[in-house]
């Protein structure tokens, strides 16, 4: 009876020693970046909150590799994280004028939702709906099936890979 139990056990601690050996394998992967101006995105913005004396966790950079996704793009202007992310007070901002907003897409506003969901873990563009209807229907393109279903499958890869540097840090 006692052999029975240790080989349980013995099983058991495999199992365990190879999740464990897998989770530290999944964690000291590098992050994958889209291209180099992906990852200078990445790099200058996280900088640029260190400068700013913030200290960086998953939270930010998940956040930043996110927006990268979309806004290092060299044909775009790049003070347009500007416009999402207010490095004064550390915060992402919400409060969209119609006219500076202009240039977000529907990939884009996935994108950004994705991003703002990762950095605070709800929908942030809802709270300020007044009209219940709207501030719901907001709600629910933050969905996992909203944001994923139209994302090519290269930038779906890249999301998960957000998600990754979000919750292995």
């Amino acid at each position: 009876m006692l052999s029975l139990v240790d080989n349980d056990l013995s099983e058991k601690m495999q199992e365990f020693n190879e999740r464990l050996r897998l989770m530290q394998e999944i964690r000291q992967k590098p992050i994958k970046f889209m291209n180099d101006a992906h990852k200078n995105f990445y790099e200058s913005n996280l900088k640029r909150l260190e400068d700013n004396g913030k200290s960086i966790d998953s939270y930010e950079k998940a956040l930043f590799y996110t927006l990268g996704i979309i806004l290092s793009d060299e044909n775009r202007p790049q003070n347009l994280i500007n416009l999402l992310y207010d490095f004064k007070d550390n915060c992402i901002i919400i409060d969209w004028e119609e006219d500076k907003y202009g240039w977000i897409t529907g990939t884009d506003i996935r994108i950004i939702r994705l991003a703002f969901n990762l950095y605070n873990g709800g929908y942030p563009t809802a709270f300020n709906i007044e009209n219940q209807e709207k501030k719901l229907r907001e709600t629910e393109l933050y969905s996992v099936s909203d944001i994923f279903a139209y994302l090519d499958p290269i930038l779906r890869e890249y999301a998960f890979e957000a998600i990754r540097i979000r919750f292995n840090s």
